[in-house]
């Protein structure tokens, strides 16, 4: 069973709101960083379909606004599409960190490019393992 994305408030988004799909071979476990060149455009993890069995996401520090994880048609203004808000990075002792993780259960997986990020301060980005 996959991890339910919280929306920060206590609630979760269910199951079917995650683009699962059957398994053919995931990929090998990677990191790559992705930024949002201009605030208010969603950018896609990956451009080209990429299975994973888990994705991993945070925060780079130094950056200074919140990132948007989501699905295509994200509005980081609205919240349409937005599957967790991620704060920026603080070393302070006791706060949580941006942070997001999924994984699938076996024989599904999930696929990068069904994922965008944005930011609210262009140029800044998130790092993401799968």
């Amino acid at each position: 069973m996959a991890l339910t994305p919280s929306l920060g408030n206590g609630a979760s988004l269910p199951r079917w709101f995650l683009p699962f799909k059957p398994m053919p071979s995931a990929t090998n476990q990677a990191t790559c960083q992705v930024n949002v060149p201009t605030s208010g455009t969603p950018v896609p993890l990956a451009t080209a379909q990429t299975p994973c069995c888990r994705i991993f996401i945070e925060v780079i520090a130094g950056g200074t606004g919140n990132m948007f994880l989501g699905v295509p048609g994200l509005n980081q203004a609205t919240g349409v599409n937005v599957i967790a808000a991620l704060a920026p990075y603080t070393n302070t002792p006791g706060v949580t960190q941006g942070q997001w993780a999924a994984w699938c259960a076996a024989g599904d997986w999930l696929d990068l490019s069904q994922y965008v990020i944005d930011a609210a301060v262009s140029g800044e980005g998130l790092n993401v393992t799968c």
